[in-house]
């Protein structure tokens, strides 16, 4: 972070040019301490998803599994309320491919937020597919709105 930050400190007040951000960014990744966590990270989680590949077998599902390798990743999957009936009506036509472009992918953190404020909820009939729907503001633009979360800062 200190190195993230050192740069943007350099360039502070500046218009940011786009194309010097990859220079920003081949300073940031040069650092020894950072390129060290990293690549703990890095084998850390290599090492994770080693462990969870070398059980998968074709046609036999392992609920454990699935979980285990989805909580490898920040992100949750939901569903924007405009779009669940076009979700669900994929879903039992078994598009499935097609559903999923409906999904939108938010940070655990945001997920926590809009559920402990009841902006969360089950998708109505999905089978076996469990989605959460986010009843929230969403356009074509701009993804999900976030404006009116209130976000406490402990």
């Amino acid at each position: 972070m200190r190195v993230t930050l050192a740069e943007l400190e350099r360039h502070n007040g500046a218009i940011i040019d786009e194309a010097a951000t990859n220079e920003w960014l081949d300073r940031i990744y040069a650092d020894p301490e950072l390129s060290q966590q990293w690549m703990g990270d890095y084998q850390w989680m290599a090492q994770q998803v080693d462990q969870i590949i070398s059980g998968i077998r074709p046609f036999q599902s392992n609920e454990q599994r699935e979980d285990d390798f989805e909580r490898m990743f920040d992100g949750v999957d939901v569903v924007p309320h405009c779009f669940e009936r076009d979700y669900i009506e994929r879903l039992v036509e078994e598009q499935f491919i097609e559903a999923n472009n409906y999904l939108v992918s938010i940070s655990k953190r945001q997920f926590a937020i809009l559920r402990s404020q009841g902006k969360l909820r089950w998708a109505e009939e999905t089978s076996k597919r469990r989605v959460w729907v986010a009843q929230l503001p969403y356009d074509e633009r701009n993804g999900l709105s976030f404006s009116d979360i209130v976000i406490d800062p402990d």
